[in-house]
């Protein structure tokens, strides 16, 4: 791999990491959580599905590292850097994929989604997915298999929500 392209596969690899986007999600929940409430304020018809987009990221983006423990799929023998822990599914593709498809789902009745939005979502996990082929720290069918257990959550988290609206 040419060194700048290493370099850029591992800023983008760090920038959109779990983790990056587990203290994002964490921080707008503590912020949803205590910051006191102003009704009629704007920002509350954001807060409830702040709330939502924050703890389906968070769930989201450990299912991997739980499934991690089971199957223990050792990493692509030339990777150019070093990664955590064992392959499958990679938690990178999991958590972009739950931030952008999450924030879809939640968000977007709250505001026009314009279909520009849904082609740089799918530009994010294939950017952050390529990224982790580039750096040769997955197989395809890891990120296959991030991307799908977020997809998976996802539609449970929204048959969830929905069942709960119903009730309400």
């Amino acid at each position: 791999t040419n060194p700048a392209w290493k370099t850029t596969w591992v800023v983008i690899s760090a920038i959109l990491s779990p983790n990056t986007l587990r203290v994002i999600a964490g921080v707008l929940l503590i912020a949803c959580l205590v910051v006191p409430r102003r009704e009629g304020a704007p920002r509350e018809a954001l807060r409830l599905p702040t709330v939502v987009w924050s703890v389906m990221l968070l769930v989201a983006s450990v299912l991997p590292l739980a499934i991690k423990v089971f199957i223990d799929r050792p990493r692509p023998g030339l990777a150019a850097v070093s990664a955590f822990g064992s392959a499958y599914p990679s938690s990178h593709a999991a958590a972009i994929t739950a931030a952008v498809i999450g924030a879809w789902l939640v968000f977007a009745p709250l505001f026009r989604v314009h279909p520009w939005l849904v082609w740089a979502a799918v530009a994010l996990v294939w950017l952050v997915s390529f990224a982790r082929m580039a750096l040769a720290v997955h197989y395809v069918t890891d990120l296959v298999g991030g991307i799908g257990l977020s997809l998976t959550f996802l539609s449970i988290a929204l048959m969830v929500i929905t069942a709960v609206e119903k009730r309400s």
